[in-house]
């Protein structure tokens, strides 16, 4: 699942291909995801923003939840006549990816004033997307807690003092604590010496403020360089995340301990697979 670096590298990329254009029409092709977008034809894409692991098209009067979940993407398309032989509008990309598979999970489509689409895609079907009223709309719809940047010592610290749980867990929590997900929870545990099955609440308020100081320079070298590749992450406009090649203990089963050269454990934790260093970490 995206988290917040690649949600935030997909914003950007979104921003640079439907900024200031006007929806001309809107296809729904999978009721799952959304119900109904009639109302926002004619509608101008004001801005593109983020929180958490959401994205949000600022329109004229209405603003568009987008919530990727495991394997949603956008994609970029020019609008061709015609229906294809998957009952949806035609159309042309030019990318690597195979045509005939992205026409058969792209399941909503904006159609803007230039004649170019915004495809979403998504095999698994479990992105959501929801539209609120411009002027009643704000974050606490989303239901999810503050960003790592927004988050004080003291506030984090007494919610953690009420939780039972690993850390880990906590961490991935997003009414807790919003844009964190499996790949940077292991490496905010490792940077900070924790194991990820550590009980929240033993955490002291030293411990805590310096989560909060990993989290936010982990979040921002991963932004920098486009969030991590993984299987489930397209950007699009040729832009592929660089920060895998920096992880220090995800998805490095077996490998050396960049610090202690012992290899990194992987267990499941709460159905999640975790890696994480037993000498480095405690």
């Amino acid at each position: 699942m995206p988290e917040l670096p690649e949600v935030e590298t997909v914003k950007k990329v979104l921003l640079s291909w439907v900024k200031d254009k006007k929806i001309t029409n809107a296809y729904i092709y999978h009721l799952g995801i959304i119900e109904d977008l009639t109302c926002i034809k004619g509608e101008t894409i004001l801005d593109v923003t983020r929180y958490g692991k959401n994205l949000m098209f600022v329109l004229d009067n209405y603003v568009l939840t987008s919530h990727l979940r495991m394997e949603g993407k956008y994609y970029y398309a020019k609008k061709e006549k015609g229906i294809n032989k998957d009952g949806k509008i035609n159309f042309k990309y030019e990318g690597k990816e195979d045509l005939s598979k992205i026409r058969k999970h792209t399941h909503v489509i904006l159609e803007l004033d230039n004649n170019d689409l915004l495809l979403y895609h998504d095999v698994r079907k479990f992105g959501k997307m929801h539209l609120y009223d411009k002027n009643k709309f704000n974050i606490s719809l989303l239901g999810v807690g503050k960003e790592p940047f927004d988050m004080e010592v003291d506030e984090l610290f007494n919610v953690l003092q009420r939780k039972k749980n690993p850390i880990k867990e906590v961490l991935l929590d997003q009414s807790v604590m919003s844009g964190i997900g499996n790949i940077y929870a292991d490496e905010i545990c490792f940077k900070c010496g924790f194991l990820p099955t550590k009980d929240a609440s033993s955490l002291t308020k030293k411990e805590v403020e310096n989560l909060i100081k990993v989290a936010r320079s982990t979040l921002l070298d991963a932004i920098q360089d486009g969030g991590s590749t993984i299987k489930s992450y397209h950007s699009g406009n040729g832009v592929d995340g660089l920060f895998q090649t920096k992880l220090l203990v995800y998805g490095r089963k077996g490998e050396p301990c960049s610090k202690c050269g012992n290899p990194i454990t992987k267990i499941k934790l709460k159905g999640r697979g975790t890696c994480f260093c037993t000498f480095c970490q405690k």
